[in-house]
This record gives C-alpha cells, sequence and structure tokens, in this order.
C-alpha cells in the first residue's frame, strides 16, 4: 500500500552488512550495531509469515494484524507483508460491505491498493465497498441539499430509512435526526396547545411560530 514509513529490502539490508564486514576499520556507531539486530529481526518475522501463509486455514484478522503490526516496527518491505496486507483488507472490506460502518471507514477502505493475486481476486469485494462508497456520497449530497431546502419531516425519514438500509453512518445523519427530533417536537407542543382551548392566547401562537422558523 502506498505511503508509510520508507522501507527496504532484506537483500539490500544483507548486502550493506556484508560490506561493513570487509571494512579495514571496526565501525562503532550505533546504526550499523543495530543494523544486525534488525536483520535478524526481519528473518525470523519472515519465517513465521511464510508459515502462516503456507498453513490450509485462513489466517483470522486477529492473526493477520498481530503479523502486520510486527511488520510495521522492521524496516524492510516483504511480498508477504504485502500479501497479509491485503488478506487483512479483503476481511475489512467484506465486513464493511455488509456491515454498517462509517463514511469515513468506507473513504479508507476505498482509497486502499495493494497488488498480486489477492488483490485480483478480490475484484467483486472491490466493486462492492466502491458501490457502497458511492451510494454514500450520493446521499450525503442529497442530505445537504434536503436540509438546506429545509425538507418536510416525512422526507427526513425517508431519507434515514435509506441510509440504514444502505449501512452507513455519517455526519449529516445526527444532523438530520436532530432537526426531526426538533420538530416532531414543535408539533407535539403545537397539538397540545390548539387542543386546550379554541380561543389559545395569540401570543403563545405567535411563540410557537417563531420556533418553527
Amino acid at each position: 500500500e502506498a505511503g508509510g514509513p520508507h522501507k527496504v529490502r532484506i537483500a539490500d539490508i544483507e548486502a550493506l552488512t556484508r560490506e561493513g564486514e570487509t571494512l579495514a576499520v571496526v565501525v562503532t556507531r550505533p546504526e550499523f550495531a543495530q543494523l544486525g539486530e534488525q536483520l535478524e529481526a526481519s528473518r525470523r518475522w519472515l519465517v513465521r509469515a511464510r508459515t502462516a501463509l503456507s498453513k490450509e486455514d485462513p489466517l483470522t484478522l486477529q492473526e493477520l494484524d498481530a503479523l502486520l503490526d510486527e511488520a510495521d516496527d522492521l524496516p524492510v518491505e516483504t511480498e508477504e507483508a504485502a500479501t497479509l496486507g491485503c488478506r487483512a483488507w479483503v476481511m475489512r472490506a467484506a465486513a464493511a460491505v455488509s456491515q454498517t460502518v462509517s463514511r469515513k471507514t468506507l473513504g479508507n477502505l476505498c482509497e486502499a491498493s495493494w497488488t498480486g493475486p489477492d488483490w485480483e481476486g478480490a475484484m467483486e469485494t472491490r466493486t462492492a465497498i466502491l458501490a457502497k462508497r458511492y451510494k454514500s456520497d450520493t446521499w450525503t449530497a442529497r442530505a445537504k441539499k434536503l436540509m438546506a431546502d429545509k425538507g418536510g419531516i416525512n422526507e427526513c425519514k425517508v431519507l434515514l430509512e435509506e441510509l440504514e438500509e444502505l449501512g452507513c453512518e455519517t455526519e449529516e445523519q445526527n444532523l438530520i435526526e436532530y432537526q426531526l427530533e426538533k420538530a416532531q417536537d414543535w408539533q407535539d407542543k403545537a397539538a397540545a396547545l390548539m387542543a386546550e382551548d379554541a380561543d389559545t392566547d395569540s401570543k403563545a401562537l405567535k411563540a410557537l411560530l417563531r420556533e418553527s422558523d
């Protein structure tokens, strides 16, 4: 995936280590002393990653994340880490398609990009998550327009029902729910006021009408 700290290949570290062994003087800088430790840690991780990927049963998301967290602390990039990252993405994206997630989560998933057979094989999931994001973007645009136009209570309810069916959470949803609650409260107060007396105080009516503005 694009971004993140700069990483090198294990082969590059091995070559640099071999070069250091041929020097006629002893290098004492801490960075060089740590190079061998990082190389060994990377090799140990690579063995465990390959073993995990070779298992017949697929890795759980928790297992994938554990290996990826360790890889983040290593200075090397490997095909194994990319494969693990892609598989974790596929699992998260598949869950996001079928579950309720935030619009931000959808955006983060859609911005990810991987290479390799696992990514190519995830075309259906990739298409589904992109479609869900598009629908959430379309819904958000409609919600903003509805609020700007001061839409009716029924329109707001329909829009919220659509969002629930889509399985997405947005900031606009909270705003519509708040405004809908206020509108419903106003309606209840208006009904109660009109039911009290046919000759309801005009001041009370005017105050109520000001609330609706």
